[in-house]
């Protein structure tokens, strides 16, 4: 999303450049640099529509194609075929093309890069939203260090302390408030914080040992097992 919003106006306005020089005085002849960018463009459209097109027919034959595999597969001919006509018949040939013929499919990317930016921040959310997740993830981590090194807090037997010692009490980055801890056993153990968000759903089929509420989310962790993974939220 960030290189649509940086690329396109610059690539909007090198082309409207272009065109400009064309109408100008369509008597020149096109320069090795335009002629150069306009094959180099045409060669990649091509190359990317090949590996496109031999990516589907390969996962077609191996019976893995999807609707979701199809659709995406889909938008990226219907893109590449896009661009590939545009540079073909607007910009390779000597003679300019038609002044419509720029502003439809201008319209068209304008339209489309502006659909693809709504759904990008309806799926993303806005910056803050980002930034709450970006702060949850530093939380989810500093956690995960805390059950590794409370994986080695009781030797060799792994009887957990009943406080933890001032060297092993993490901080929250962004509050300074102490993550909390509670023993419950002599070999269990909870650890929790207060999260700004809920973490996103994780996909169908997989577990997600770190998935939090929004708010005071707690782990129950053991230490006679594999302390990366909570045991339950």
């Amino acid at each position: 999303m960030a290189a649509l919003i940086v690329i396109f106006p610059v690539f909007t306005w090198a082309t409207w450049r272009i065109i400009r020089e064309q109408e100008a005085d369509t008597s020149v002849p096109l320069s090795s640099i335009r002629r150069w960018l306009t094959n180099l463009a045409l060669l990649l459209t091509a190359l990317v529509f090949s590996s496109d097109l031999a990516t589907f027919l390969a996962t077609f034959l191996q019976g893995g194609v999807s609707a979701r595999f199809a659709l995406k597969s889909l938008i990226v001919f219907v893109l590449v075929g896009a661009d590939f006509l545009y540079y073909n018949h607007g910009l390779s040939h000597e003679a300019p093309a038609r002044r419509h013929w720029h502003q439809a499919f201008a319209l068209a990317s304008l339209a489309t890069i502006l659909l693809t930016l709504t759904f990008g921040f309806l799926r993303l959310g806005s910056p803050a939203k980002q930034q709450m997740l970006s702060d949850n993830r530093r939380r989810v981590h500093d956690l995960y260090l805390r059950s590794v090194s409370l994986a080695r807090a009781g030797g060799g037997e792994r009887v957990l302390p009943e406080i933890l010692p001032a060297s092993r009490v993490r901080v929250d980055p962004f509050t300074s408030r102490p993550y909390e801890y509670r023993r419950t056993t002599a070999s269990t153990s909870q650890i929790c914080a207060v999260f700004s968000d809920a973490s996103p759903e994780p996909p169908a089929g997989v577990l997600d040992p770190w998935h939090h509420k929004k708010g005071l989310a707690c782990f129950e962790l053991d230490s006679r097992a594999d302390l990366t993974a909570p045991l339950q939220e």
